[in-house]
């Protein structure tokens, strides 16, 4: 808030300093945490993208018994041998496996595709919106430190 009689604020590095670590502190660790977070989001559609993929290639081959490896777990695989495949045990969270038709997993993955997408964009534009600030604050700086530098 400028002063009661109308004159500049006056600005010491101290405050320059106050700005550098509201950057480097909230800022860009605020900027890093969505970052992290749309990743996940991205991880996860892609391991719906594979399940669409996998769902696709069994509706065209129509097969009804399938073999395939199963990755249980840190990159070891073994050989697996799926009985019938007209119907499909879908995780839709929190633990929880529904069994659903090929088709109604087919159409379950796009519902979830796209709700997925949608939350990667509004984190995106939050991460948007943090640059921006970022970009403020530095611009506010340059114009601290010029008026620092004019005064001294």
């Amino acid at each position: 808030m400028p002063p009661a009689d109308g004159a500049r604020p006056e600005f010491d590095p101290e405050t320059v300093h106050r700005y550098e670590n509201f950057i480097d502190k909230q800022l860009r660790e605020d900027l890093r945490k969505l970052l992290v977070e749309r990743d996940k989001v991205y991880e996860q559609m892609s391991d719906h993208y594979k399940l669409r993929n996998s769902i696709e290639t069994i509706k065209e081959s129509r097969q009804i018994e399938l073999k395939t490896l199963v990755d249980i777990g840190q990159n070891i695989y073994c050989n697996a041998r799926v009985p019938n495949c007209s119907e499909l045990f879908v995780d839709i969270g929190f633990g929880f496996q529904l069994e659903m038709t090929v088709e109604e997993a087919d159409a379950y993955i796009e519902e979830k595709l796209a709700l997925l997408q949608l939350k990667a964009d509004a984190i995106t534009e939050k991460a948007n919106g943090v640059r921006a600030n970022i970009k403020t604050v530095l611009r506010a700086l340059q114009e601290l430190q010029l008026a620092i530098d004019l005064r001294d």
